[in-house]
């Protein structure tokens, strides 16, 4: 690592934020996948939209990598440091900034968590609805936005990335970004149109293209009635259609199927054969 860059880092980061020791290198030089680790040579956690435009001008003036990451439980090696430089870990920027129930939406940083999200909705806006996704709670709601990510509501509402309504984006230069109404200040970010959707040169990148440290994402009304239903297919052709009727009927928010053994498994039969 340059000292040049990292003297620059620490001073507008603080001290207790950036660390090179070999502890904190080691935990983020892998993800939750057998890819082969990287080494990175600075972590770092910003507090701020301050915080990050001066890592990443720092990392662009020096052509040094930066890597942002949230849980750290990427299962494609897409957080890895393959080729060194700094670790952006985004935990601290955790604020839910704004909701909005007449217009169904939340600005939200990115280190919002779902089980936080879900937490405060349910407290404050019981009324509204997000997703809840197919990782563990304390995973990010942003990453997962970004990287078309699957949740209990995709098969009503689509993948992840279709509930971005607009943007604040840290560019590699360190220069801010704002797509959607985010890009007239005041105005409310309850959906992208008719303006250019301009969160695709975002979503999809893995974080290539600049750091997103505010989203505005979609809510929806609580539904009054829900219920959970299992219901049973004796043989796998009869299952599919099953699965394949109910997914096109627009009847459910989800439908997953299981086979016997698994479903034997989440009940705590250790090994059923079948």
């Amino acid at each position: 690592m340059n000292p040049e860059m990292k003297k620059a880092v620490t001073e507008a980061l603080g001290a207790e934020f950036v660390s090179d020791d070999p502890e904190s290198l080691r935990e983020f030089s892998r993800d939750r996948t057998e890819n082969p680790g990287g080494n990175p040579a600075l972590v770092v956690a910003p507090g701020s939209v301050e915080d990050v435009q001066a890592v990443l001008a720092q990392a662009d003036r020096h052509r040094v990598p930066v890597y942002p990451v949230m849980g750290n439980t990427n299962l494609g090696g897409l957080s890895i440091p393959v080729r060194g430089g700094v670790v952006m870990r985004m935990h601290r920027m955790n604020r839910i900034l704004e909701v909005s129930e007449q217009d169904q939406y939340a600005v939200i940083e990115p280190g919002v968590t779902w089980e936080q999200i879900s937490e405060h909705l349910a407290q404050n806006h019981p009324g509204m609805r997000f997703a809840y996704p197919l990782s563990p709670p304390d995973t990010g709601v942003v990453p997962n936005c970004l990287m078309d990510g699957l949740a209990n509501l995709s098969l009503r509402h689509g993948t992840a990335s279709r509930w971005i309504n607009a943007l604040e984006v840290v560019l590699p230069s360190g220069d801010v970004l704002r797509t959607g109404h985010l890009a007239y200040g005041s105005a409310t970010p309850c959906t992208n149109a008719p303006l250019p959707d301009l969160n695709g040169l975002f979503s999809g990148f893995q974080g290539t293209t600049g750091v997103v440290v505010k989203m505005a994402v979609h809510l929806w009304p609580e539904r009054k009635h829900r219920k959970r239903l299992f219901l049973m297919a004796y043989d796998i052709d009869n299952g599919f259609e099953l699965f394949d009727t109910l997914a096109r009927q627009d009847l459910v928010d989800d439908v997953g199927s299981l086979s016997l053994p698994t479903g034997k498994m989440l009940f705590g039969e250790y090994r059923p054969t079948y």
